[in-house]
């Protein structure tokens, strides 16, 4: 009997972080690149494969540097305004 692999939903982060990249015509690999960050985390990301919470801080402030947001931004839960 196969093995079923069951996929996390994508998560809130993964959700915003695929409409910010979208937002500027970036791939994941061009995102990647632009932040410095291995491409599957983007893709893990955006899936919800791993969780925000589990990336690294200087990882999380590439990308926002790379999507040109704020970093407060990026790590703040959906809904509430930054800190």
């Amino acid at each position: 009997m196969p093995t079923k692999i069951r996929l996390k939903p994508t998560t809130a982060f993964g959700r915003r972080l695929r409409q910010w990249r979208q937002s500027q015509f970036l791939t994941q690999a061009e995102l990647a690149r632009l932040a410095g960050v291995p491409p599957d985390l983007i893709s893990r990301l955006e899936s919800g494969a791993t969780d925000y919470h589990r990336v690294t801080l200087l990882s999380l402030e590439r990308l926002a540097t790379a999507l040109g947001r704020p970093l407060a931004e990026i790590v703040a839960p959906p809904g509430e305004p930054e800190a």
